[in-house]
């Protein structure tokens, strides 16, 4: 029986509350990152690229077959005030499907066959 293959990229973004500047320490933003990323790992979609400066979050992240976008989105989520203090939770996050090819992806193919 034909198989099929989808690989969809997520591109989430996550502010701090109310967008001030909690992670302007770099030593900082590198620990959350790093925690994110195995957060991203757990829910079976690996972290491409995380970055951000001090006041959001980027995660580039391949997004698994068995989670949904939303499940994705609200387990990072939920992830990320453990890490952080108390304070200094993210609070808001929105999320949008990337729709161009990360580099190094494999090259488009006729499809119309």
């Amino acid at each position: 029986m034909p198989q099929s293959l989808v690989q969809l990229y997520a591109h989430v973004v996550f502010s701090t509350k109310t967008t001030q500047a909690y992670l302007q320490e770099h030593s900082l933003r590198e620990k959350l990152h790093a925690y994110l990323t195995g957060a991203c790992n757990n829910l079976k979609s690996p972290s491409l690229i995380m970055g951000g400066v001090e006041d959001h979050v980027h995660v580039l992240c391949r997004l698994s077959n068995t989670i949904s976008m939303a499940e994705l989105v609200r387990e990072i989520k939920r992830e990320s005030p453990k890490w952080c203090f108390l304070d200094q939770p993210f609070a808001r996050g929105r999320s949008q499907m990337v729709h161009r090819k990360p580099s190094g992806a494999p090259q488009d193919r006729d499809m119309s066959g």
